[in-house]
C-alpha cells in the first residue's frame, strides 16, 4: 500500500476486511473491497453478498454499478471520474479514492489528499522523470493512457477520438517545451531576429517621441480659448471643432507631391 498516508493504512488494518490490500490498482479495480469497506459503515445498505470477487469487466461493472447507485442515494462525495479511473486501473486513482472515502467516513482530514480540479490519471509525471531519450512516442502516450477496458464499456467513437485528440495535443505541447529546455539536442537554430544585435532606444530619441506625443494630445492655448468662447452656439461649435482639426493636422504633418513621369509603352500586335 505504497503511496497512502500512514493514518489511512491504519484504518484499513483496523478494518480486517476479507482479502489483504497489496496492490491498490488491482485489488480495488473489481469494487469489492470498496464495498466492504461502505460495508462496516452502512450496513443496512451495502449486502456483501449482492457483490462478486472476479477480476471479469462483466464483475466489475455489476459491482461498480451498485456502488454507484449506494454513492448517489447517499450524496456522498466520490465523482464519476475517480470511480472510472479504479475501474480502469489508472494511476493515483486507488490511493485518491481511499483518501477521500477515509475523509468522509470517519471525518478526519489527509493533508496529502488532493482537489478534484487536480485529477491526472495519465503517466505525465512519471514521464517527466524520464531522461529525452527513454519517454513514450505519441503512439505510445495514446495506448498507455487509454485502457482496453475503457473501450469495452463505453464504445463512443467520439469520446474516443476527443480523448486521444487530448493525448496528441498535451505531447505536442511536452514536445514543444523540450524543445525550448534543451536547443541543442534538438539542433533548433536561430532565427533571423533573434541573431540580430537589440540595442537600446536613445535617451534622445526617448524624449523626442514623449514630445510629439504630448504636442498631439495637448491642445494650444489659442484652440482653447475659440473653443470657449463658441460653446453657446451648437452649430458655430462643430464648423469651429472641424477648422481645429484641420488646423492640428496642418500643424502635424505637410504635403508631399511626388511629380512622376508618364512614360508610353508601345505595343506590337503579332499576327
Amino acid at each position: 500500500m505504497s503511496g497512502l498516508p500512514r493514518c489511512v493504512v491504519k484504518w484499513i488494518q483496523s478494518l480486517d476486511l476479507t482479502y489483504q490490500i497489496k496492490n491498490l490498482k488491482w485489488d480495488l479495480t473489481n469494487g469489492f473491497l470498496v464495498a466492504e469497506i461502505f460495508s462496516w459503515y452502512y450496513p443496512d445498505d451495502i449486502k456483501m453478498f449482492t457483490f462478486n470477487n472476479g477480476k471479469s469487466l462483466d464483475s466489475k461493472m455489476s459491482n461498480w454499478s451498485l456502488i454507484k447507485k449506494f454513492i448517489i442515494d447517499n450524496e456522498l462525495s466520490i465523482s464519476i471520474e475517480l470511480i472510472d479511473g479504479t475501474i480502469h486501473c489508472k494511476e493515483g486513482a486507488a490511493i485518491l479514492l481511499l483518501e477521500n472515502m477515509y475523509q468522509f467516513l470517519t471525518n478526519r482530514p489527509v493533508q496529502k489528499a488532493q482537489s478534484e480540479q487536480e485529477l491526472d490519471f495519465t503517466d505525465n509525471s512519471y514521464q517527466m522523470q524520464l531522461p529525452f531519450h527513454a519517454r513514450s512516442t505519441a503512439a505510445r502516450k495514446i495506448k498507455n493512457n487509454i485502457k482496453n477496458s475503457e473501450l469495452q464499456t463505453d464504445p463512443n467513437l467520439k469520446l474516443s477520438a476527443h480523448k486521444t485528440e487530448m493525448i496528441i495535443a498535451n505531447h505536442v505541447e511536452q514536445r514543444k517545451l523540450e524543445r525550448e529546455s534543451d536547443p541543442a539536442r534538438f539542433g533548433v537554430k536561430e532565427t533571423i531576429a533573434e541573431k540580430c544585435v537589440q540595442r537600446p532606444v536613445p535617451e534622445t530619441r526617448k524624449n523626442s517621441e514623449i514630445s510629439n506625443l504630448n504636442t498631439d494630445i495637448n491642445l494650444s492655448e489659442s484652440d482653447r480659448d475659440q473653443f470657449g468662447s463658441q460653446t453657446n452656439d451648437v452649430h458655430s461649435s462643430k464648423t469651429f471643432f472641424v477648422e481645429s482639426n484641420k488646423s492640428s493636422v496642418d500643424k502635424n504633418f505637410k504635403e508631399i507631391r511626388v511629380r512622376q513621369d508618364v512614360y508610353s509603352i508601345g505595343l506590337t500586335s503579332v499576327n
